[in-house]
């Protein structure tokens, strides 16, 4: 389909949609998901900033 700056896209479907997007199943797998991930995020984050900070030192020895 091309694009036409003379027709509206009244083709598309109306919100909200009528079958469910996320079911209840995956809304619920959710959260467990996010809580095995956080410890993840934490040490990725102390990671880079020790490596930021190694990066500093190095840039102020040269």
């Amino acid at each position: 389909m091309e694009w036409q700056a003379t027709q509206a896209h009244n083709h598309l479907p109306l919100l909200p949609p009528k079958s469910e997007f996320e079911t209840v199943a995956i809304l619920k797998a959710c959260i467990p998901a996010r809580a095995a991930l956080l410890p993840h995020s934490k040490s990725s984050r102390k990671w880079l900033s020790k490596t930021s900070n190694r990066l500093s030192l190095l840039k102020a020895a040269l």
